[in-house]
């Protein structure tokens, strides 16, 4: 760095991007580089992780995305949807195997069942 002192500054601290926590509630620290946020966002993440729950969901900046189904499937989850949500990306982790969801289907409507 070789310019201003503050404009070096600048470029070393990020935006007050906001962190996800949950449905309607972020939180953001000011002065505070990338490197720190998405350290607090994958720290959101492994507690979540860490409680065993069946299934999680979160909403994660794509700067983590790679790196936080690497850890999921480390702690036995599967990732099981992903989709964009506003400035996050919005997804859903379920523990153990991911086995699709069977539905029985009948290829000709006439074999519908009638109760009657």
């Amino acid at each position: 760095m070789g310019g201003n002192r503050m404009t070096d500054i600048r470029r070393l601290v990020s935006p007050m991007r906001p962190i996800y926590v949950e449905d309607g509630l972020t939180i953001r620290f000011p002065h505070r580089c990338a490197d720190f946020v998405e350290g607090v966002e994958i720290g959101l993440l492994v507690a979540s992780l860490s409680t065993g729950a069946p299934r999680i969901v979160c909403c994660l900046s794509p700067e983590v995305l790679e790196q936080a189904t690497s850890l999921a499937a480390r702690m036995g989850y599967q990732k099981v949807h992903e989709s964009p949500a506003g400035e996050w990306t919005r997804l859903a982790f379920r523990f153990g195997s991911a086995r699709p969801t069977l539905k029985l289907v009948h290829s000709h409507p006439e074999h519908r069942r009638v109760s009657g």
